[in-house]
């Protein structure tokens, strides 16, 4: 039965299977020995609760908070770990009420500036993360190229995802650049935080207030959500859950991240029709689940549908139907598909808006440039970043040779491409557009 709404499908039967490991999760809910004997079916792709272990068919349409019991792998995943696909809270519900969401930080300005007329807007996941010595010295070595590629898309806005302490501290004089900077100095309170990569903004332009929230996530962090009010447009800034079947060792547990991800949007959705309903939105960021997927391998993707439906516009999609648009791009991404040998071909990051006040006039990605590293720098990035040891030393793709015959590996500003988005305006008939009052403390 068909089930109209966020609930995509009621599931009345229930097949007895042995799932071998590794195989992807079935459409409809089976009984497998991979699930604890207390809780023995599975809930399929088609429900709302998708990968858990449940004792109940009706319990797959439901969604909790609390943890619930997963399909468990009878392997150790190696490969997963090292990049801190754990498995410990992949039972976890992601969907919160707004009244229960976790709020880290809020600034209010009672001074805050309208948006003009026409802007340019981007998202950039900066890969700013700093959990490894390795990732630091990285970061160094890519931060001029960063820099630059963002200084020269000429954006107006920035929201920046995956930013650090150790990566704001590298950034500090650029970030004095802009006229306006979310949080100086971040994080501002980490200890409340339980993540190493958040949200940032930069703008020419003073918001009204900016709110960051913790998201619940699978992995044992928080993801994040910045919300940013101007007093004629509203920011959603977003850096969703990660993983998918395409990340390293994650063939089987890809389903409890698309889980989290739905839910996350969920959340974003209920907010919007709560507190901005009438407003001009701009929701963008780092989605993690590949914008032009199929449903099958993107379950998420029918809670964006519902974004869709309710007016938002997929800013890059429909300027540039064509494109490929792919943020995440190991053909032109070099740096990307050194590190961890994995080809992607995803388009991840977006900027979508629903209005009446601006028009999307153009869309591009930035920060597809590649600079060579030195022969040293690129024997250490071989060293300490790769993954490719003995034979797959050969797969590497480079720059070009120097002058001893060896290769120069390349990096890219980050391991995403950005998307710059510029907006134009548009004449409004029918009366004002709903503006966005300051909020007093």
């Amino acid at each position: 039965m068909v089930v109209k709404g966020y609930f995509i499908l009621y599931i009345i039967d229930i097949y007895i299977c042995n799932i071998e490991e590794g195989m992807d999760i079935p459409m409809n809910s089976v009984e497998t020995d991979l699930c604890p004997p207390e809780a023995p079916i599975l809930c399929g792709k088609g429900t709302a609760a998708r990968g858990i272990c449940v004792s109940d068919i009706g319990q797959c349409e439901r969604r909790t908070r609390n943890a619930r019991p997963v399909a468990r792998r009878r392997s150790v995943n190696a490969m997963g770990a090292k990049y801190g696909y754990i498995e410990d809270f992949l039972g976890r519900g992601c969907y919160f009420p707004t009244a229960e969401l976790k709020m880290d930080y809020e600034a209010i300005y009672m001074d805050g500036q309208a948006v003009p007329s026409g802007f340019g807007f981007l998202t950039y996941n900066m890969w700013g993360l700093s959990v490894r010595p390795e990732l630091e010295k990285l970061f160094r070595l890519r931060r001029p190229l960063l820099e630059r590629t963002i200084r020269d898309s000429g954006a107006d806005i920035v929201c920046l995802q995956e930013m650090s302490h150790f990566a704001y501290t590298e950034l500090t004089d650029f970030i004095k650049e802009y006229a306006f900077a979310s949080e100086v100095p971040f994080p501002s309170n980490k200890a409340e935080r339980n993540r190493n990569a958040e949200v940032y903004f930069l703008s020419k332009y003073k918001p009204s207030r900016v709110a960051i929230y913790g998201l619940r996530g699978v992995l044992g962090y928080e993801n994040s959500l910045m919300i940013i009010e101007f007093p004629n447009l509203v920011v959603f800034n977003l850096y969703s859950q990660a993983g998918s079947k395409y990340s390293p060792g994650q063939e089987s547990k890809w389903i409890h991240y698309s889980r989290c991800r739905y839910d996350i949007l969920k959340t974003i959705y209920d907010i919007i029709v709560e507190q901005y309903t009438g407003l001009d939105i701009i929701l963008c960021g780092d989605f993690n689940f590949n914008l032009d997927g199929a449903v099958a391998d993107w379950p998420e993707i029918e809670m964006l549908n519902i974004f869709k439906g309710t007016g938002f516009v997929d800013t890059y999609r429909s300027l540039k139907p064509a494109d490929p648009g792919f943020t995440e791009d190991t053909d032109l991404n070099l740096m990307r598909f050194n590190q961890k040998l994995i080809e992607k071909h995803f388009r991840y990051d977006g900027v979508f808006y629903r209005g009446t006040g601006f028009k999307p006039a153009d869309s591009k990605l930035i920060g597809t440039e590649l600079q060579c590293l030195s022969a040293e720098d690129s024997a250490w990035f071989l060293d300490y970043v790769s993954e490719a040891k003995g034979p797959q030393i050969a797969s590497l793709r480079g720059c070009q040779e120097d002058d001893a015959g060896g290769l120069l590996l390349p990096i890219n500003a980050s391991d995403h491409f950005g998307v710059l988005t510029t907006f134009g305006s548009v004449s409004v008939s029918g009366g004002k557009r709903r503006t966005l009052k300051v909020r007093r403390r």
